[in-house]
């Protein structure tokens, strides 16, 4: 064959060059303009010029040939027209890059980019497949912005190729260079340049004096002199703007950073004075060029990893088939989570360098939904640069990439998020406990809990009135089920089968509560779906109850808790904002009164619940307090309300062992240490 023949199918290419996927969008596609470009040339003396057939643009024979459109400096890129198959003029250009066997799709190439002879003004240049590239230029212009217009952009992911080739940054402002940024250290794999440069000027891998430097002029960056001394970044509260902010040669410099034309901070007045400016990256050779590339020659640094949204890694030739995913989790390829509640983020330098070990720190945390990953460019089957687990990335808040882009997100199936596992004891041994913190957390979402005794679904509480200041669902089912804010009919609901709640059909009947005096269990003591049932309470193997008596959960080897999370069971807890807040608090203190008070008022009749004497308070401005002595056996009916202008914290007396006082105290804060009743 001829050496401008297109390559043979499953033929491997002439070169082993890695290879550049051009993303298929008209705006990201390389496009340059027949007029108010600034040159590919350093000179700048000329724009650059279409070229193509004269006559008849589907006669491949013109231009249609190798060139070195993956810029790896050899000829291994098939280019040619497509023809449409009607009239002259019909079909479209397009490339089939080494390594790859299928050309690239309608729009991704312009045809003006493309040209016969060197001596002409384009992009790229036919050459015989194989040999060195003939693209003399040394600077690619990536970015141009003219009179308002976004003339030049290459896209993210030629951006991003070229910028890994030297490091080297010329930003253009008002038609003339005005800096130059060069790499000191090798950014990490993940390091998005054209996002860095064009929108988001961030410090991460990227600090002035270690990471790069910025010079004035060439001649400055030769001899590696007269460095700038002062840079900013984009904080997170802040407009993004790109390269360079307010960085200056010696101090802060306003409004020279850059911004697409479709910025919104454009409308504020940036850039009116400058009808010019944009970015050349320096992609020469080290044959060619004055300013030899030095990327591979730089020391690496251990890298800062994203918090969110990490940017796409580097490009590269075709991965090694990915690996499946891990029991338990779909896998959702060249995709990563744009928003996520990170319960942590570890790079492969702590040991986190596989899929199974990021797994592990996902399997770990009961709340967590998702893990995703970061390879090492070319192979999604090898190491692991980072991970990152979440509790929150679900598919509709993760992002695709191209898929030769080394992120992969791996989900939990939905059902298997709908359940926290937040408490399990085996044996009377606790073998999962997420703590007070997550179980509060979780319950807060639906007030739904799941009752597991010996090891089967026994009973499901659905809650249904908000839950009172200083509530503690933890407390309340792992180890003092008490009627406070908790009754039955009233605040929740009982159930012995999942779909018995969902219809909410045959709700308990009985239920009885922990009472002061008496040992300390948790759920549900003795309530029944009928009648009162012994010995199905639960207790935390390290209780003084399990130790102290020889029924109730030591009959089972299993048993715990799971919280429910889902939407598909009736949420009937009403969250805090749905409800009118009261304008106090009260702050309760259990078997305790006042030896001092100036009453408000006295009832030893008619107020004979804590509801009630609250109400009493309630209606007095003066009132600080209120206190009731209960009927034995309860903590809602009492026998006494007084309440004071004068009874504080400090003037109250506890009475040990004689429980049958209470005491509410008002605060500027929700109920705290009580439960509304």
């Amino acid at each position: 064959p001829s050496p401008d023949s297109p390559p043979s199918p499953g033929l491997p290419p002439a070169q082993p060059v890695a290879q550049l996927n051009v993303i298929n969008d008209a705006s990201n596609t390389l496009q340059l303009p027949t007029s108010h470009a600034f040159s590919h040339k350093t000179d700048g003396a000329t724009t650059p010029s279409a070229s193509g057939p004269a006559a008849c643009v589907n006669d491949e024979s013109i231009i249609s040939g190798y060139y070195d459109v993956s810029m790896t400096g050899y000829c291994s890129d098939y280019c040619h027209w497509v023809s449409g198959g009607g009239e002259c003029g019909t079909g479209y250009w397009t490339c089939t890059l080494a390594g790859d066997h299928q050309a690239a799709p309608e729009g991704t190439y312009k045809q003006a980019n493309f040209c016969d002879y060197e001596s002409k003004e384009c992009v790229f240049h036919r050459c015989q497949k194989g040999q060195d590239s003939p693209n003399e230029q040394t600077w690619l212009t990536a970015v141009s912005v003219i009179d308002g217009e976004l003339a030049v952009n290459v896209g993210p992911e030629m951006f991003n190729r070229a910028f890994s080739k030297c490091g080297v940054v010329q930003y253009v402002f008002d038609g003339q260079p005005n800096v130059y940024y060069t790499r000191e250290t090798k950014p990490p794999t993940f390091f998005d340049a054209y996002d860095v440069f064009t929108a988001d000027w961030t410090e991460n891998n990227n600090i002035l004096g270690s990471d790069f430097n910025l010079f004035s002029n060439l001649h400055d960056l030769y001899s590696h002199r007269n460095a700038w001394k002062f840079c900013n970044y984009v904080e997170d509260d802040q407009p993004k703007v790109g390269f360079p902010r307010n960085c200056g040669p010696a101090t802060y410099v306003r409004n020279k950073w850059f911004a697409m034309p479709d910025s919104p901070l454009v409308s504020l007045g940036h850039h009116l004075n400058s009808k010019n400016f944009g970015f050349k990256i320096h992609i020469g050779s080290s044959e060619s060029s004055d300013l030899p590339c030095k990327m591979d020659s730089l020391p690496s640094v251990p890298p800062t990893l994203p918090v969110s949204s990490p940017p796409p890694a580097a490009q590269t030739a075709a991965a090694t088939p990915a690996a499946a995913a891990p029991a338990g989790y779909q896998k959702v390829p060249g995709t990563y989570c744009k928003e996520r509640n990170e319960i942590g983020i570890w790079a492969s330098e702590e040991g986190v360098n596989t899929i199974e070990a990021c797994k592990a720190k996902c399997d770990a945390n009961p709340t967590c939904r998702s893990f995703e990953v970061m390879h090492n460019p070319g192979d999604s089957n090898g190491p692991v640069v980072y991970c990152a687990a979440s509790t929150s990335c679900d598919e509709s808040k993760s992002v695709g990439r191209n898929t030769d882009v080394n992120f992969d997100l791996y989900l939990k199936p939905a059902e298997a998020m709908n359940w926290l596992k937040a408490v399990s004891v085996d044996n009377n041994v606790e073998t999962i406990n997420v703590g007070e913190e997550m179980f509060n957390t979780a319950f807060a979402a639906c007030g739904i809990v799941e009752y597991i005794f010996d090891g089967e679904p026994y009973a499901y509480y659905q809650r249904t009135s908000p839950l009172p200041g200083g509530f503690n669902a933890y407390e309340l089912f792992t180890s003092k089920w008490t009627m406070l804010g908790n009754h039955l009919h009233k605040d929740f609901e009982i159930y012995t089968t999942e779909e018995l709640l969902k219809e909410g059909k045959d709700k308990w009947k009985a239920c009885n509560y922990v009472l002061p005096g008496m040992p300390q269990v948790g759920f549900p003591r003795d309530c029944g779906p009928v009648h009162h049932v012994h010995s199905h309470w639960f207790a935390l193997p390290d209780s003084d109850v399990i130790r102290g008596y020889k029924h109730g959960v030591a009959v089972s080897p299993h048993y715990g808790f799971r919280v429910y999370m889902g939407d598909d069971l009736p949420c009937q807890l009403v969250k805090p904002e749905e409800t009118s807040n009261d304008s106090v608090g009260y702050k309760y203190l259990h078997g305790t009164y006042c030896p001092e008070r100036n009453e408000i008022g006295y009832w030893d009749s008619g107020v004979d619940t804590v509801e009630k004497c609250r109400a009493k308070c309630d209606e007095s401005d003066e009132c600080v307090s209120y206190e009731v002595m209960y009927i034995p056996g309860s903590l809602t009916n009492i026998r006494l309300c007084a309440a004071s202008s004068t009874c504080t914290e400090q003037r109250a007396h506890a009475v040990g062992s004689d429980e049958k006082f209470g005491l509410w105290i008002k605060t500027s804060e929700p109920d705290t240490d009580s439960y509304y009743i």
